[in-house]
C-alpha cells in the first residue's frame, strides 16, 4: 500500500477503474433499468440502490508521471473484501459468470482481498461512560496518570470491565508518554515511557490504523491528490464513483443534489474518457477506443511505457527489453483496465474542456459536476452526439419538483472547418425572443452557430447507431420547440462568426 500511495503522491494524472459483485437486480431489464426517459436524480435513486447492495471485487489504480520524455505508468490491480466488521453484500449470478469468463480469480478475493473501513468506521468504537460514580472514579485514576514524570504506578481496582475499557482508551488517547499493562486484581499499570518507547509505541498505533483503514488508504489517497489539482480519470465511471464512494466514504446521500456536493468536495477535478471521446467522434467500449487509439496516436503511444517493477502488463521482447503496447490484455481486470483508461486519456484529453462531466448511459443527460457555484445542472445532449456544439446546459434537474426546465446556455461553441469559435452572443441579446425566453436568474445566453445542427443528418445517423433501440425523433422535435424561440438558425454556406478566441481543434 505504500507503494501505491509514494506513486500517486508523485502522478501528473491517476486513472482507476473497478470490477463489482453486481450492477443490477435480477428481474430488471437493462433497458429498464436505464430507461431513456429518466432524469439524472431519478436515475441515481436507481443505481444508488445498486451501490449500496453490492460491493467492489477489485479496484485498479495507474499512477502516471513524466520522466525523460517518456509516460510512464505504475498499475495497480487490488482485491477488495469487506472486514469481519463490514456491510453484508449481494453477489450477482450474472456478474459472477462475467467475470469468471474473463479471468476473474474468486479465491484471491476471498484469501487475499483488502478489508477496509469507511469514514464512520475509521475511528474504533469508544467506550462511553454514564454513571456518575463511574465517572469520578475515572476522572481520579486520570489525573494520578497526568501527575506522572517518571516511574510506574498501579491505578486503584476496578472490577468494572467497561471501566477498565474506558480508562485504557483514555490514557492512550490523553497520554501517549505513557504505557499501559494489564495486571492481576483488576488492576492496570501505568508506566512513564523513554523516547525510544515512546517513538515505537507511536510507531504501533500508526500500524494499527493503516491496518485497520486497509483499503481505504487507497481512496483518502486518491482523494487528497485529486484536490490538489490532479486529475482523476475514469470510463463511463458512473458507477465507479458510487461504489467506491459508498465503500470507503459512508453511505451514499438520499438526495442526487446533496452527492454531487460531497462527489465534488472528495474529488473536484473528474475526467470521463467516455465524454472526451464523444467530443471527437469516437464511441465504443473501452477496448474498441483503446484499439482505436493504438492504431491512430503512433507519438502518444511510443513514449508511454512502465515504471520498473511494473511488467505484469509489460509487452516485453525477446531481448529483455520492453516492446509496443499490446493490442490485446486482460480487459476486465481492474488495474489493466486502469492502465488503459489512462492511454485512451492521453489521447483524447488534448483539446478538449470535458472536465467534470459523467456519462450517464442510455440518456439524454450528462452529469455536470463542476465545482464552482452556478446554476446549471446538467448538459443535455438529446442525440449522444456531442460535439460541443450540440450540448445544452439545463437547470432543474436536480430535484424531483415538478418545476420547469431552463436551458441556460445554447451553442455557446460553434466549428467551421477545422476551427473551434468561441461565438459572441452580443449580436443577438437584445432580440425579444431571446429576452422573453428568460425565467428569473435563468437569462439564457444565445448564440449564433454556421451551422443547422438540428437537420445534420450525421447526428441523427450516430444516435441510431449508439441507441438502435430508441427512437430520438421525438426527442429532437420537443427540443427544436423547446429552443426555437432562442435560437437562430444560419446558412451552412454563411462565414464562420466573428472570433473571440480560437484554440484550436483537429
Amino acid at each position: 500500500m505504500e507503494k501505491l500511495e509514494a506513486a500517486v503522491s508523485a502522478a501528473e494524472f491517476i486513472s482507476y477503474d473497478e470490477e463489482m459483485t453486481g450492477i443490477g437486480f435480477a428481474g430488471v431489464s437493462f433497458q429498464e433499468f436505464n430507461a431513456y426517459s429518466d432524469k439524472p436524480f431519478e436515475r441515481y435513486e436507481k443505481m444508488r440502490k445498486v451501490a449500496t447492495a453490492f460491493g467492489i471485487v477489485q479496484l485498479g489504480v495507474t499512477a502516471w508521471v513524466r520522466e525523460g520524455g517518456k509516460l510512464v505508468a505504475s498499475p495497480f490491480n487490488i482485491f477488495v473484501f469487506p472486514g469481519g466488521d463490514g456491510d453484508d453484500i449481494l453477489v450477482s449470478p450474472g456478474a459472477v459468470k462475467f467475470l469468471s469468463e474473463h479471468g476473474m480469480d474468486w479465491r484471491e478475493w476471498l484469501d487475499k482481498g483488502v478489508p477496509f473501513v469507511d469514514a464512520g468506521r475509521e475511528e474504533e468504537k469508544r467506550v462511553a461512560l454514564t454513571r456518575a460514580g463511574d465517572l469520578e472514579f475515572c476522572d481520579r485514576q486520570l489525573a494520578r496518570c497526568k501527575a506522572l514524570e517518571k516511574g510506574s504506578i498501579q491505578l486503584d481496582p476496578q472490577p468494572n470491565p467497561l471501566v477498565r475499557r474506558y480508562l485504557y482508551q483514555e490514557i492512550e488517547r490523553r497520554f501517549p508518554g505513557l504505557g499501559v499493562e494489564k495486571l492481576a486484581g483488576f488492576r492496570i499499570g501505568v508506566t512513564k515511557l523513554t523516547p525510544a518507547d515512546r517513538a515505537r509505541r507511536l510507531k504501533d498505533i500508526e500500524r494499527c490504523r493503516a491496518e485497520r483503514l486497509g483499503a481505504r488508504r487507497v481512496f483518502l489517497s486518491l482523494s487528497e491528490a485529486c484536490r490538489r489539482g490532479v486529475p482523476l480519470v475514469g470510463h463511463n465511471c458512473w458507477f465507479d464513483l458510487l461504489f467506491m464512494m459508498r465503500s470507503f466514504d459512508g453511505p451514499l446521500p438520499a438526495s442526487y443534489a446533496e452527492w454531487k456536493r460531497r462527489c465534488r468536495a472528495l474529488f473536484p477535478l473528474l475526467y470521463d474518457t467516455k465524454v472526451l471521446a464523444a467530443r471527437r467522434g469516437a464511441y465504443g467500449k473501452l477496448d474498441e477506443l483503446y484499439a482505436k487509439v493504438l492504431a491512430e496516436d503512433k507519438k502518444n503511444i511510443e513514449i508511454i511505457c512502465f515504471a520498473n517493477g511494473f511488467d505484469k502488463y509489460s509487452p516485453e521482447r525477446e531481448d529483455g527489453e520492453e516492446g509496443p503496447l499490446l493490442p490485446f490484455g486482460e480487459f476486465h481486470e481492474a488495474g489493466w483496465d486502469s492502465f488503459v483508461t489512462g492511454v485512451v486519456f492521453v489521447h483524447f484529453r488534448d483539446n478538449t474542456r470535458g472536465e467534470n462531466r459523467l456519462n450517464n448511459m442510455r440518456s439524454p443527460y450528462q452529469i455536470s459536476l463542476e465545482p464552482k457555484a452556478t446554476l446549471v445542472d446538467e448538459y443535455l445532449d438529446p442525440l449522444s452526439w456531442d460535439p460541443a456544439a450540440n450540448v445544452f446546459h439545463v437547470s432543474g434537474l436536480d430535484t424531483p419538483d415538478d418545476a420547469p426546465l431552463h436551458f441556460t446556455t445554447v451553442h455557446h461553441h460553434a466549428f467551421h472547418g477545422n476551427n473551434e469559435w468561441l461565438v459572441d452572443a452580443d449580436d443577438v441579446k437584445s432580440l425579444p425572443a431571446a429576452a422573453a425566453a428568460g425565467n428569473g436568474n435563468h437569462r439564457p445566453l444565445v448564440a449564433v452557430t454556421p451551422f443547422d445542427l438540428f437537420a445534420k443528418q450525421q447526428a441523427l445517423d450516430s444516435a441510431k447507431r449508439q441507441h438502435p433501440d430508441i427512437d430520438t425523433s421525438g426527442w429532437w422535435a420537443w427540443l427544436r420547440t423547446k429552443l426555437a424561440a432562442i435560437h437562430i438558425l444560419s446558412d451552412p454556406t454563411a462565414s464562420p462568426p466573428r472570433k473571440r478566441h480560437c484554440p484550436s481543434s483537429s
